[in-house]
């Protein structure tokens, strides 16, 4: 299978092959998927982006005060994945 674009590169996997964006970041199988199943163009839900880091913060301060985690890990997890800062759109790359 030739490119659909010079801006295309090939990717294969055992349905054969597919053509990529060159700059995309995924493979055939996540090709695939965005070709067949029309869910690429949906934003994702916020509170399915917040879940996890909840999930998270939690899981710190539980294992920090188990004694699980050193008392600075604990508080450093924890002060990133804060849900206060999580719900005005902070992130765990040091955003304000």
């Amino acid at each position: 299978m030739l490119p659909v674009s010079d801006n295309d590169r090939i990717e294969k996997d055992s349905f054969g092959e597919v053509p990529v964006g060159a700059s995309a970041l995924w493979g055939a199988q996540t090709r695939r998927a965005v070709v067949n199943f029309q869910i690429g163009h949906l934003p994702m839900p916020a509170a399915l982006i917040r879940a996890p880091g909840l999930i998270k913060w939690a899981a710190a301060v539980t294992n920090g005060e188990l004694g699980e985690f050193k008392p600075k890990l604990a508080a450093t997890i924890a002060r990133l994945l804060d849900p206060v800062r999580l719900a005005h759109g902070g992130t765990a790359q040091g955003d304000p």
